[in-house]
């Protein structure tokens, strides 16, 4: 299958135009399917656009971003890992049956992990 991909660096909000010009290239290079990628974002406007499109054309913002990328991370070329280099964090998370471990969304390009403090009436938590 051929795939179009637009991505917008900035923080302000795709609105339909942008959405539009990404289906017309579809049409143009005879795509099957487009991705569109909006780390600000989407106006309303494109939102009510994805039924419409739901099967040719996928929106990622910031957070589908890195969710995907932390996804597929293991498996990408070494390479492409070396240009990206994420560290896994785990950080110790209190609620009120007690202790336990959770995954954290936080990762780190080479920064020192922070100190764990006291905090919230004595649960541990990530000082930072």
């Amino acid at each position: 299958p051929r795939l179009c991909v637009q991505v917008k660096s900035g923080e302000t909000p795709v609105d339909a135009p942008t959405l539009n010009g990404l289906i017309g290239a579809m049409q143009n290079v005879n795509a099957d399917q487009g991705l569109l990628v909006s780390w600000g974002g989407f106006r309303s406007s494109v939102e009510r656009e994805v039924p419409a499109q739901f099967f040719r054309v996928r929106l990622w913002d910031q957070d589908t971003l890195i969710d995907e990328l932390l996804s597929c991370y293991d498996r990408l070329d070494p390479d492409l890992r070396a240009e990206l280099p994420l560290k896994r964090l785990w950080t110790l998370s209190g609620d009120d049956a007690g202790f336990g471990l959770c995954g954290s969304r936080t990762f780190s390009q080479g920064a020192r992990t922070p100190p764990l403090s006291r905090s919230c009436g004595g649960r541990l938590s990530c000082g930072g």
